[in-house]
């Protein structure tokens, strides 16, 4: 089923982030094409001041942001039954990762 959501829209459907990393998705039309999202990925310093250089030091927080970028496209629902499965799939595996770095830190 096809959620009822505006067409054309160029304000994003959602804000993401971890750590410094922010990224803005955007869906570009109400169709189930696999080109119908858009995303970017830049840091955003604490003087609010954004970048798209990123460092050897943000490659955790880019893995971490592919993960929720993966699970909130899927969970979007403008996706084909197989991409969206795909999609849940690779956030399901990144979150293995993730979770291993997180318990890897605390002792």
């Amino acid at each position: 089923m096809i959620p009822d959501r505006p067409t054309k829209s160029r304000c994003p459907i959602a804000v993401l982030g971890a750590g410094e990393l922010v990224s803005h998705l955007r869906r570009l039309d109400n169709t189930t094409d696999e080109s119908n999202y858009e995303f970017n990925a830049f840091r955003l310093a604490g003087d609010m001041q954004a970048t798209h250089v990123l460092r050897p030091t943000d490659l955790r927080n880019l893995v971490k942001l592919c993960q929720v970028l993966a699970f909130t496209i899927a969970d979007d629902g403008w996706l084909t039954d197989g991409t969206r499965a795909e999609l849940f799939e690779l956030a399901d595996e990144l979150d293995g990762v993730t979770r291993k770095w997180s318990t890897e830190s605390d002792g």
